[in-house]
């Protein structure tokens, strides 16, 4: 009997330690009342994309014991309300942390942009809708980056282009 692997990941994690994971802990703590269960994903996930750039990451979300990972999945509407308030919590915490001994804070409107242009696909496209002009949109990005000392947006070859 011969075998071939299609396919292959490495293993990788965040560390249960890590700043993005003790900022979680804090916040499930304060909106659930009760402490972060720290567990590893046995499963792959897209999130070692991110791990392998150097972007702290995490996994965290709702679902049921019984339906984790299944094809007809579920979770309470609540559970999700809530776990929406632990992530915005989280991202807000996370980028206020002080870097090489120096606060550093990112505005709710610099989170609002960025996360535009993530749905948008573009920085042209969420500057038309924020109504910004395309270079204004660009040096918020640049600012944040800069602040952080981490690019937010890691380059994307266009189509066609090698």
């Amino acid at each position: 009997m011969e075998y071939s692997f299609s396919w292959r990941s490495e293993p990788n994690s965040t560390p249960r330690t890590a700043d993005i994971v003790e900022c979680l802990a804090e916040n499930v703590q304060e909106i659930w009342k009760e402490p972060l269960t720290r567990t590893y994903q046995w499963a792959s996930s897209d999130a070692r994309f991110f791990r392998y750039a150097g972007i702290p990451t995490l996994q965290y979300g709702p679902s049921t014991p019984s339906g984790i990972h299944s094809y007809n999945e579920t979770a309470e509407v609540t559970d999700v309300v809530n776990i929406a308030k632990v992530y915005l919590c989280t991202i807000v915490d996370f980028l206020n942390k002080k870097i090489d001994g120096r606060s550093c804070f990112m505005r709710i409107e610099q989170i609002g942009q960025i996360l535009e242009i993530v749905e948008c696909g573009s920085i042209g496209k969420a500057a038309q809708k924020l109504y910004m002009q395309q270079p204004n949109l660009s040096m918020a990005v640049k600012a944040v980056e800069e602040e952080f000392h981490q690019p937010i947006f890691l380059p994307y070859p266009k189509r066609g282009s090698v």
